[in-house]
């Protein structure tokens, strides 16, 4: 996997992806992003969001601990 320039990137690739209604290549550029990138909250946070709206529990309650362990670790910088 190449590593685009920034966070961001994964961001607006999922933004377009989401808006041509390729869910399957939204989740899994944000995956690729969250890999790559895995402090970056943005990232987080639209993945979780994306769990949540698909109905995926599982991976959503995962995800939220793992913002909660960011909080807690980084309370000032979230």
């Amino acid at each position: 996997m190449r590593k685009m320039a920034n966070a961001g990137t994964y961001q607006y690739l999922y933004n377009a992806k989401l808006n041509t209604q390729d869910s399957v290549g939204a989740i899994t550029t944000l995956q690729e992003g969250r890999k790559l990138y895995p402090n970056d909250v943005t990232l987080l946070n639209l993945e979780t969001e994306y769990y949540i709206k698909s109905g995926k529990q599982e991976e959503t309650i995962k995800n939220l601990l793992v913002a909660l362990e960011k909080i807690r670790i980084m309370p000032y910088c979230i």
